[in-house]
């Protein structure tokens, strides 16, 4: 999946600040900054993210930190997330997929398992292993 799928990082931001109410100074503090200026900035796209503040925004605004990660890639240096995602996920998952990986996560939570796929055609179940 493309950063491109997804909204601009500003829309982002201006949306789930929105959604779950959080004003310009709650997000700079949330992110280590005094001033609520730097958020605006975020917004209107004057300034980009920096990388090590996605986990932290992504977090707060309760929102994939995979997904803030590729858009705040996509504006720094538009083609690397590209050839990157090519060189580290060579089978390219496809949305359904990721979705089946990330249901298997969740219902495992902290446990080792191990889908019963019948055939190739369905998954059964997830055993617990050792």
């Amino acid at each position: 999946m493309t950063a491109s799928t997804y909204p601009a990082l500003a829309s982002l931001i201006e949306t789930r600040q929105n959604q779950l109410g959080i004003t310009d100074a709650e997000l700079a503090t949330a992110l280590g900054y005094t001033d609520a200026r730097v958020v605006s900035m975020l917004k209107v796209e004057k300034m980009t993210l920096p990388i090590n503040k996605v986990p932290t925004l992504a977090t707060t605004l309760k929102v994939d930190a995979c997904m803030v990660l590729r858009l705040v890639m996509e504006e720094k240096s538009p083609g690397l997330l590209e050839i990157i995602e090519k060189v580290l996920n060579p089978f390219e998952l496809k949305p359904h997929e990721i979705n089946l990986i990330e249901h298997c996560r969740k219902l495992a939570g902290d446990r080792r398992v191990a889908p019963i796929v019948i055939e190739g055609k369905f998954v059964i179940t997830l055993v617990t292993t050792s």
